[in-house]
């Protein structure tokens, strides 16, 4: 086992939740130098950097994926918001299942549909480590 001692300066992770319209997207846009990853298109009002709207989950894999390839001044990736990227997971799978009857997860059946949700935010996390890793970015 090995001790570790002392502060150990890493950016900081941050989960920000609230009601619509309290100010949690000015807020972050006060983070070291951010960029907005755009899915409620909900930042015109704001004075930021941000992506053009995504409407599909894989818009937002390539964004994060670009983000921890290619050089670009930000220190702060900011994704706004996350219930809405939750709508863009449950799009993706409930469009792979190909059912006319499929809606929504919830219609796929008792504990069968939200599961296959996970390996969505599993890669999210992954990407937003391997970010963290690259660029320092938080």
């Amino acid at each position: 086992m090995r001790i570790i001692k002392g502060k150990i300066n890493v950016p900081r992770r941050v989960l920000l939740y609230g009601q619509h319209g309290v100010g949690k997207s000015t807020w972050a846009a006060s983070a070291p130098s951010p960029i907005f990853i755009n899915i409620e298109d909900g930042l015109s009002d704001l004075d930021c950097d941000k992506t053009q709207v995504m409407r599909k989950i894989n818009d937002v894999y390539e964004a994060l994926i670009w983000l921890g390839r290619e050089e670009h001044p930000y220190k702060t990736v900011v994704i706004d918001s996350l219930d809405w990227l939750e709508r863009l997971i449950h799009q993706a799978e409930v469009e792979a299942i190909n059912d006319p009857k499929i809606k929504t997860l919830a219609d796929v059946g008792f504990g069968k549909g939200y599961p296959r949700a996970i390996p969505h935010w599993e890669l999210i996390i992954k990407y937003l480590d391997w970010m963290l890793q690259q660029k320092l970015m938080t």
